[in-house]
């Protein structure tokens, strides 16, 4: 498994659309819809082209475009909101860990953050499991805090911090 990521062209709107047309990732996210058509990857693409508070970036296994990973700056706070999906056969694979162990990098070389903080459902097992290999600890839940598709979740706030990342790093 060799996974990378690179920044996303519109050219890659297609592929976005196809993979992120899931019922699974959607209810699995916050504001993925479902369906997720090319009109949405056109949106969002033209939204996140021209701002500077996200970065996001393909998640690639080889050369194969197989979801999405982003941070949302929040320079005032200097953190960041570290997010992603991919698509479902790409699951339980190790590519979500490995993007996501690059992203955290780049949040605190490049961007300059001092604390990265991710929310999932408490029913996404995948995504805490991410975010726990990757240094993040549990930092509160919400109970019954957000419906989505139907659907009472609790959210799961996780967070890093610069300094425990530092001393992982070591």
């Amino acid at each position: 498994m060799q996974t990378s990521i690179r920044f996303i062209e519109e050219t890659d709107l297609k592929r976005i659309a196809q993979l992120a047309n899931d019922r699974d990732i959607a209810e699995m996210t916050a504001r993925l819809p479902y369906p997720y058509t090319i009109s949405d990857a056109q949106t969002w693409f033209d939204y996140v082209a021209h701002t500077e508070l996200e970065h996001v970036f393909a998640i690639c296994s080889g050369k194969e475009l197989i979801g999405v990973i982003g941070l949302v700056l929040e320079p005032e706070h200097k953190r960041a909101e570290l997010g992603f999906w991919l698509g479902k056969s790409y699951w339980n694979q190790g590519h979500a860990s490995a993007a996501a162990q690059i992203m955290v990098g780049y949040a605190f070389s490049t961007l300059g953050v001092t604390k990265v903080y991710a929310r999932c459902f408490g029913a996404n097992n995948n995504s805490k499991r991410v975010l726990e290999k990757n240094g993040f600890v549990l930092e509160g839940q919400l109970k019954q805090h957000y419906i989505r598709m139907g659907t009472v979740q609790d959210v799961c706030y996780y967070g890093l911090q610069k300094a425990d990342y530092e001393i992982s790093a070591i």
